[in-house]
């Protein structure tokens, strides 16, 4: 939607507008999924833009990216954690005749490690 925002703008010669939607929309745009996204900004830079503005838009590339992969670190680590309670229910019910399950604290960091051990003998 951003992107046919920005080609109106561009289309009645509001160069600066059609740029600042472009930085607004980058902020949404992850870039190894929305390559679309980036190309047409590459190209609307290329053909309106200078040096600078250029470089801006690699700057903003580069920053969007770093913050996609950190949110990307962050879900696997909360994957471990979910695997890690999963393991110890498992461990600590060894040799008992018990039920045993966990509950994540799903308004906490799951990062954290935060998870309650049930067990039901």
């Amino acid at each position: 939607m951003c992107i046919k925002y920005a080609e109106l703008e561009r289309n009645l010669g509001e160069i600066d507008r059609a740029r600042a939607i472009y930085i607004h929309a980058s902020q949404m745009a992850d870039p190894r999924s929305d390559a679309e996204f980036w190309v047409k900004w590459n190209d609307f830079e290329v053909q309106h833009g200078n040096e600078d503005t250029f470089r801006e838009m690699l700057r903003i590339k580069r920053s969007v990216s770093a913050s996609y992969s950190q949110v990307y670190h962050y879900l696997k680590m909360s994957n471990l954690s979910q695997a890690v309670c999963c393991f110890l229910s498992q461990y600590i019910c060894r040799g008992q005749a018990c039920i045993s399950f966990f509950l994540m604290d799903s308004g906490s960091h799951l990062s954290s490690g935060k998870c309650s051990l049930v067990s039901v003998i």
